[in-house]
């Protein structure tokens, strides 16, 4: 047997969708990242709740108790000292009062440390997801109901709390005497659980730089873009070169582009690890990447796109920076909100730095097109739905559901090969639209008629006959790499390629 004068904690947060999108579009933008940032405040206060109890010192960045903290759940070591389960016990409370009226809950265990680190961490795991089932045996009576007046006024309180995250710089965590531990919102200030959370420009405390939800698309006013904004093409005045409004992105329809991404395997990743360092390591890295790396993408000048106007080049208009609403960014996954041509494009650029950052995993991504004003909370559960669909359809990981389609990224580059074709052959919507039904028939089916074919080649016709035949010509390499190919997803991709670029170069065209 190992040292066991420590104890392994582990606090994992459940509710965190349903929480954070179940709101009304209206404001959306004005909430969903006060949402978001609190789970962020909620595993810190949860961590310093845990220290104080344990008497350690005050919750900083390298304190040695903090093993992980990612993905609505952390993981601490603390010393085994006498009562510990009574100080876990009471966090567990004090937080199940707290958050009462919210529709969250965050389940909290403890383990001694008595075999290998592997070992350990399954215990705690184990016991965390059996406390989940507890959480209404504590300080609770069976069915009392919430009141629905506190539940109201707390979701209009995080309106006003977010825009204090874009005018703040930093906030600090300090316990406060009053005896309500429910959760209370009074604009920059949150207390629950007997500690306040104050946003401040004073330098005390944590920079919310640190927490991607801290960054805002701005307009030219300073002012938050909402969703309207971010689903509007740029306005480009081409007789004089210059951008009069940057709002979310290159032309084409104005609708937005709902992002959900997930790395792929890190459950099996995390089974591989057989020491605290080995832990810690990888929180850091996943947290570094989904915060610093992502913030460096939106805001690099490196990304930008540019206009000819009067046989002139336009100054580089920015790709990603104040198109991008980042709803969370967690320890393995994220939510972006923007344009629908803006967001596929840094959808692609997230993958190629997480390949390079991570070499051995993958990233998994579900992107659905909807109107500005389409309900949160129902396409939250779509993209969800679409993220899963990539995930888990195919035995090959590291996919995008775009369309309704599983694709793989490095099959993408065709797609997007294939979209500039069509673009520049200028094909019609109608056109379009044909040619994308009757691929569609051919993906679908499993033996190639050549009359289906050749129907393409109809409704081509009235484009000249060089850029038909590229069309042509490119679309039957695809369906001969269909046929040879063995991997079933990269069998189905290529089949897939024209109804998806056709589906693109309709919104391109709007």
């Amino acid at each position: 047997m190992l040292n066991s004068n420590y104890i392994y904690v582990k606090g994992d947060v459940s509710g965190i969708q349903k929480f954070i999108f179940n709101i009304k579009s209206k404001h959306a933008a004005k909430e969903l990242k006060g949402r978001s940032f609190f789970i962020k405040i909620l595993i810190k206060v949860a961590i310093q709740h845990l220290l104080d109890q344990f008497d350690l010192d005050d919750l900083q960045e390298t304190n040695s108790s903090k093993i992980s903290t990612s993905g609505g759940s952390f993981v601490l070591k603390l010393p085994a000292v006498d009562g510990f389960e009574k100080k876990v016990l009471q966090a567990q409370k004090d937080f199940t009062k707290a958050l009462e009226y919210t529709e969250l809950n965050i389940s909290i265990a403890c383990v001694t440390k008595s075999n290998t680190y592997k070992e350990d961490i399954e215990k705690l795991d184990a016991a965390c997801r059996t406390f989940k089932y507890k959480f209404y045996h504590i300080n609770h009576e069976y069915f009392n109901t919430f009141e629905k007046t506190k539940v109201t006024k707390l979701s209009q309180n995080w309106e006003r709390f977010t825009p204090q995250i874009q005018s703040n710089n930093f906030f600090a965590i300090q316990q406060h005497s009053g005896e309500n531990k429910h959760l209370t919102i009074d604009n920059n200030v949150i207390k629950m659980a007997g500690y306040a959370i104050t946003l401040n420009n004073s330098f005390e405390g944590f920079p919310l730089n640190a927490h991607l939800e801290s960054l805002f698309p701005e307009k030219s006013n300073n002012r938050t873009k909402d969703f309207s904004d971010l689903s509007k093409s740029d306005y480009i005045d081409f007789r004089n070169c210059v951008a009069n409004n940057i709002n979310g992105g290159e032309k084409g329809v104005d609708k937005l582009g709902v992002l959900a991404m997930d790395v792929d395997g890190l459950g099996e990743e995390m089974g591989k690890i057989k020491s605290e360092e080995q832990h810690s390591e990888l929180d850091k890295k996943l947290s570094l990447f989904f915060n610093d790396k992502i913030r460096e993408i939106i805001n690099s000048s490196d990304y930008s796109y540019q206009h000819r106007c009067k046989n002139r080049i336009s100054p580089p208009i920015p790709k990603f920076e104040n198109k991008i609403y980042s709803v969370t960014a967690g320890g393995d996954d994220c939510f972006f909100v923007g344009k629908w041509n803006t967001i596929l494009d840094f959808a692609i650029e997230i993958n190629k730095a997480f390949t390079s950052a991570f070499p051995g995993l993958t990233i998994s991504a579900g992107l659905i097109v909807v109107d500005p004003k389409f309900p949160v909370v129902r396409f939250a559960d779509l993209v969800e739905s679409k993220l899963k669909t990539a995930k888990y359809h195919y035995a090959t990981k590291g996919n995008i559901c775009l369309f309704g389609e599983v694709i793989s990224w490095d099959m993408l580059k065709e797609v997007y090969d294939m979209r500039t074709i069509l673009k520049k052959a200028n094909v019609s919507g109608g056109m379009l639209a044909k040619a994308r039904l009757n691929s569609i028939k051919l993906k679908d089916s499993r033996v190639f008629r050549l009359e289906d074919f050749w129907k393409m080649g109809y409704y081509l016709r009235d484009l000249p006959q060089s850029k038909k035949k590229k069309v042509m010509d490119r679309l039957n390499k695809y369906m001969i790499q269909s046929v040879v190919e063995e991997d079933p997803l990269k069998q189905m991709n290529y089949r897939s390629i024209l109804p998806v670029a056709a589906r693109l170069a309709e919104l391109d065209n709007r």
